[in-house]
């Protein structure tokens, strides 16, 4: 009988894992927007489980603009999955009606305190407006963007605050205009941070 409830609790687990795949496949963009006079790619590689709360998004808004954004919901598993598909659908709805990356991210801190007190999450928004060739950014304890062209490289910094779920004051925004050759990278803290290395 025990070999029997291992087996139901084992398919049980496989099963609630595929929806949870599937589910986290459905919260990412299925492709990358043509932009005019830019390019654009993005990659997800979870480094352990499949199911984290690590999340991009790149989306044309109604004016033209194109949202780009990256995060990363604290723990793994379901629970930080459901936080990063409320924190990413959130900011993707917000921008579509108009709000820049600062109210973004003011709304995405409600929602995170919200979801209870030991929720959080870090983000960074920004709006590329690709005839103006500038962008607007605002970032909440999300590692800063890096800002290349050729020969050169630096972290932008600016437009930060504590991470989502943490008490704050109203976000800033801070604009840059990009110049042929330039290029921006935005990463989560999985790809330059491992456990027990320094």
């Amino acid at each position: 009988s025990r070999t029997g409830v291992a087996l139901v609790n084992a398919r049980r687990f496989a099963d609630e894992r595929q929806t949870a795949e599937m589910l986290m496949e459905a919260f990412l963009p299925s492709e990358i927007p043509a932009i005019a006079g830019f390019e654009a790619a993005a990659r997800y590689l979870p480094a352990g489980a499949r199911v984290a709360g690590d999340w991009y998004d790149i989306v044309t808004l109604p004016s033209g603009d194109v949202l780009v954004g990256i995060g990363d919901a604290g723990g793994h598993g379901i629970p930080a999955a459901a936080l990063m598909g409320q924190l990413r659908n959130s900011a993707r709805g917000l921008a579509m009606t108009g709000h820049g990356p600062a109210a973004i991210l003011d709304a995405l801190r409600l929602i995170t305190a919200a979801n209870g007190g030991d929720s959080f999450a870090t983000a960074l928004y920004a709006v590329v407006d690709p005839v103006g060739q500038c962008v607007r950014w605002s970032t909440a304890g999300h590692l800063p963007a890096l800002r290349f062209r050729p020969g050169a490289a630096g972290y932008i910094e600016g437009a930060g605050g504590p991470p989502l779920g943490a008490p704050s004051p109203a976000s800033s925004e801070r604009v840059a205009a990009w110049r042929p050759q330039e290029g921006v990278v935005l990463v989560t803290d999985g790809v330059v941070e491992r456990r027990g290395v320094s």
